[in-house]
């Protein structure tokens, strides 16, 4: 609408059918609404508030500097239009200010805004089903049974990362006894309700140990493109492209080829480009290139990436790598990773992940920066054995722990 009685004139650095769609979502509220592309210099913004005599013009969050002289007849709104509504429904433009950007300014109340945007995400999700592309982005956190003293000691972590926040909690072994390993992951999953997977060291040494009612994993982890299948009925399998060379576009193409032969073999495939370690070949970030151009070019199993051999080996706390490494895995096509907490230093990595995954998927949902959105990964620095994750993130108190229990 462009009209001189219009109530809001939205200042736009570029046009297409997002600004539609929020027009329409704003006029829906009651106000009346015209666009204008131009730069927010003090000159166009004159211009604009002559043109429309009543307006309220609502620039971009981001733009640097204040609109004070303007007399509260310019202020900034979110750092992109597409949560700007939803700010509207909880304060009117004129409440908005000249200095801040609509996050910074609501505080603690945009968790309203955040809440329902990832909402909006987690619509029609009932457990763990990975899209082909992000949001959401799924947390798997990853229990070793071998590195407890007792099935019991195993089934008390398995019952704290569920609560920490994972999706899926994943009952791994790299050798022991495979009837124990067998006996958390039925604890887990059929006693205490948590969606579980399985990544045992070997197919052979998992069918040894099922107990009677075996239930069937969310998830069977780490089987190599073209090798054994396992017997065992999972929802999902993550399946391992087996690399030809270190070539970027070559990767792309094996993991292409590796998503067909899941498919073909039946096992539901999600596609794991395996991330090594830092200073390995191929980099971490080549396969995750590798991963990107494989999704420009069709694959259409959905990604998942083991950030946690990444951020073991950097001396680097996770509670600043886990959130980038999750964007980059976001960005690369991945609707999953996969953290543990081996090490002191990554204590509380699932609840980070966490939070990570709903920075990450707020930002894909709306084209924002993850900041100013309630949660406290800055306020953990320091770790010690016994560490607990910040019980001060604001945001993550108001939301549910998983994207299945969002109530949309």
């Amino acid at each position: 609408m462009e009209t001189a009685d219009a109530d809001i004139v939205l200042l736009l650095q570029k046009t297409g059918d997002e600004v539609s769609r929020v027009v329409w979502e704003i006029e829906s509220l009651g106000y009346s609404v015209a666009t204008v592309r131009s730069p927010p210099t003090k000159d166009s913004l004159r211009s604009i508030l002559e043109r429309f005599p009543r307006a309220i013009v609502i620039t971009p969050g981001g733009v640097p500097g204040d609109f004070l002289e303007f007399g509260g007849r310019v202020v900034k709104g979110t750092y992109s239009l597409k949560p700007l509504p939803k700010v509207l429904r909880i304060m009117e433009p004129q409440g908005l200010s000249p200095v801040l950007p609509a996050e910074k300014l609501l505080g603690s109340r945009f968790v309203e805004v955040v809440k329902d945007v990832l909402g909006e995400v987690a619509s029609g999700i009932s457990g763990f089903n990975p899209p082909a592309s992000p949001p959401p982005i799924f947390v798997l956190s990853e229990v070793y049974v071998d590195g407890f003293p007792s099935v019991f000691d195993a089934i008390l972590e398995a019952a704290y990362r569920a609560a920490q926040g994972a999706d899926v909690v994943v009952i791994g072994a790299s050798g022991g006894d495979s009837e124990s390993f067998a006996t958390v992951f039925a604890a887990a999953a059929r006693d205490l309700g948590i969606e579980a997977g399985v990544d045992p060291p070997s197919h052979g040494f998992l069918e040894a140990g099922l107990p009677p009612g075996f239930p069937k994993p969310v998830v069977y982890m780490s089987v190599w493109e073209g090798g054994e299948v396992p017997n065992i009925e999972s929802r999902f399998t993550t399946v391992l492209p087996r690399y030809r060379s270190n070539d970027t576009l070559q990767m792309a193409e094996d993991i292409l080829r590796s998503c067909k032969w899941g498919v073909r073999e039946g096992l539901n495939p999600i596609i794991d480009p395996v991330l090594r370690r830092p200073g390995a070949l191929p980099y971490p970030f080549e396969s995750l290139a590798a991963l990107k151009i494989a999704r420009e070019r069709g694959m259409e199993c959905p990604a998942m990436v083991g950030i946690n051999n990444v951020y073991e080996m950097i001396d680097a706390d996770t509670t600043g790598s886990i959130p980038v490494l999750t964007l980059a895995s976001a960005e690369s096509g991945a609707s999953a990773i996969l953290v543990g907490e081996e090490s002191t230093k990554s204590r509380g990595a699932t609840a980070e992940a966490r939070i990570a995954s709903y920075m990450v998927s707020y930002a894909l949902a709306t084209g924002s920066p993850p900041k100013d959105l309630g949660f406290g990964l800055l306020e953990s620095k320091e770790k010690s054995p016994g560490y607990r994750p910040p019980s001060g993130c604001y945001a993550l108190k108001l939301l549910p722990r998983r994207w299945k229990d969002f109530v949309v």
